[in-house]
C-alpha cells in the first residue's frame, strides 16, 4: 500500500473516530447505525491512541455554610447524565450500569 492511501484510511479513520465521539452513542450502536464493523473501530482506535473514558472520581459535597449536601446524585458518563434520588435502588442502578456496560 503507498504512503498517499496509507494517509487516505489514517484520515478517514480519524474522522470516523470523531464522528463516533461527537455522536454520544456507544461504540457498538454507533457501528450499527454506521456500517462499521465494531472490531475496525476498536483496532483504530488503539492504534489511534484513543483512550478509554477516565476512571470516575468522587467529589464531597458541601454547601456554602460547611453541610454536607444530601440532595442525591448526579452522575455524567459522556453525554448521558443520570440523577440519583438519596433513596435510589441499588438494585436498579447495578443493573443500569450493567446494560450500559454491555452496549459498549
Amino acid at each position: 500500500m503507498s504512503n498517499s492511501s496509507n494517509r487516505s484510511k489514517v484520515d478517514l479513520w480519524d474522522h470516523q473516530i470523531e464522528n463516533w465521539k461527537a455522536s454520544g452513542l456507544s461504540q457498538k450502536k454507533w457501528c450499527e447505525e454506521n456500517t462499521v464493523s465494531l472490531s475496525s473501530l476498536k483496532y483504530w482506535l488503539a492504534k489511534r491512541g484513543v483512550q478509554k473514558a477516565a476512571d470516575p472520581q468522587f467529589t464531597e459535597i458541601v454547601d456554602q455554610f460547611g453541610n454536607h449536601c444530601q440532595s442525591g446524585l448526579q452522575l455524567r458518563i459522556g453525554s448521558a447524565t443520570i440523577e440519583l434520588a438519596t433513596n435510589f435502588d441499588e438494585g436498579t442502578l447495578r443493573r443500569l450500569v450493567k446494560v450500559l456496560g454491555d452496549a459498549t
